[in-house]
């Protein structure tokens, strides 16, 4: 009987005793939990908002979907390079895709900031080129030495589809004629029709219009 007690104690005393967490395992529980909402907090503060600036125009939400047309899928019609630290502070730069080795084509939070982007790289050209700012000049500084041959094809194309020609000045407060050469430009870079509104290339050129310089 006496065994017996001390058994029924012993057990007794077992289920009475507490389980004692390691030292400090609340705390490190805590902070883990901190650190990750406030990775999801950044990430969510960071994730680009793709958007059209124009009701019902077409816009990008997946900018790395290499089956779309590099022009169409980064906002960026004129597929234009994130090569110098004007474009990188450009509104509605999000980042860059490497298309091809070498080439880091800018990322856009809704074409209409591609578009501007377009329209003010075309004001940078006016200021080395004038007094001899058209199709020609233009197309060829675009291409960039060492890439003639691409030029006298993007000009042919580019006259043949505005019905301007190559020795036409460009007038960048002109809309009429800016319009048709920049969906020239638009269709050569996309290798296809640009899904952009007439509205939304309007909108983005205005909106490089009004940009402080």
């Amino acid at each position: 009987m006496i065994k017996n007690a001390k058994a029924a104690a012993g057990r007794k005393n077992l289920k009475k005793t507490p389980i004692r967490k390691k030292a400090g395992s609340a705390g490190i529980d805590n902070e883990l939990g901190q650190s990750k909402a406030a990775i999801a907090n950044k990430l969510l503060v960071a994730a680009p908002n793709y958007r059209s600036l124009v009701p019902g125009g077409f816009f990008s939400s997946d900018p790395y979907d290499h089956s779309v047309p590099t022009a169409i899928r980064t906002n960026n019609p004129g597929a234009i390079n994130a090569s110098h630290s004007w474009v990188l502070q450009f509104a509605g730069y999000v980042g860059k895709d490497e298309t091809t080795p070498g080439n880091l084509t800018a990322i856009f939070e809704a074409p209409e900031f591609g578009v501007a982007l377009w329209w003010t790289l075309f004001k940078r050209y006016k200021a080395s080129l004038d007094p001899t700012f058209t199709l020609h000049t233009i197309i060829y500084k675009y291409c960039g030495a060492g890439r003639e041959r691409e030029a006298r094809d993007y000009l042919a194309f580019v006259c043949r589809r505005t019905g301007l020609p190559e020795d036409y000045a460009v007038d960048l407060m002109g809309d009429q004629d800016l319009q048709k050469i920049a969906r020239a430009f638009y269709r050569y870079e996309a290798g296809k029709e640009s899904p952009l509104l007439d509205k939304q290339i309007l909108y983005g050129f205005n909106y490089a219009r009004n940009m402080r310089s």
